[in-house]
């Protein structure tokens, strides 16, 4: 796949991640079903973080976007686990489960998106730091 068409690709998982998330938020935020807390609060910020760059995106180098797909997903993921996928398991879905779970799905596509690019750049950067193999040496 051409570097241009990847790099839309990634922006399209991006930013179609970060609407579905916000939609969550918003879905939980109407749906006045849990009290305004720190971690929402965070996951609100967070959303308009993700919005922010993803309107920003192509102006973002490579290994940034995919350190901030990371960032941003894992924390998302543990959320929606925590908050609405395993709830559903255990109890049937709730008023804003099935959001969540939409959002827990998006976390898993930055996630996607944002680890292959870092374990390349790892692989590669340790590759750099042992040198060229010699004959007869380990």
């Amino acid at each position: 796949m051409p570097v241009a068409a990847k790099r839309r690709s990634q922006q399209a998982v991006f930013t179609l991640a970060a609407a579905a998330f916000v939609a969550h938020l918003v879905d939980t935020v109407l749906a006045d079903t849990v009290p305004l807390t720190l971690e929402l609060d965070a996951a609100l910020v967070s959303g308009g973080v993700a919005l922010a760059i993803a309107a920003l995106y192509p102006r973002i180098a490579p290994l940034p976007r995919a350190a901030l797909a990371v960032l941003l997903g894992v924390p998302w993921l543990y959320g929606c686990l925590h908050y609405h996928v395993i709830p559903t398991f255990q109890r049937g879905p709730g008023a804003t489960d099935l959001s969540g779970i939409v959002a827990a799905v998006a976390a898993v596509a930055l996630l996607v998106v944002g680890v292959p690019p870092l374990v390349r750049a790892i692989w590669q950067s340790a590759r750099a730091h042992r040198g060229p193999k010699v004959a007869g040496h380990p």
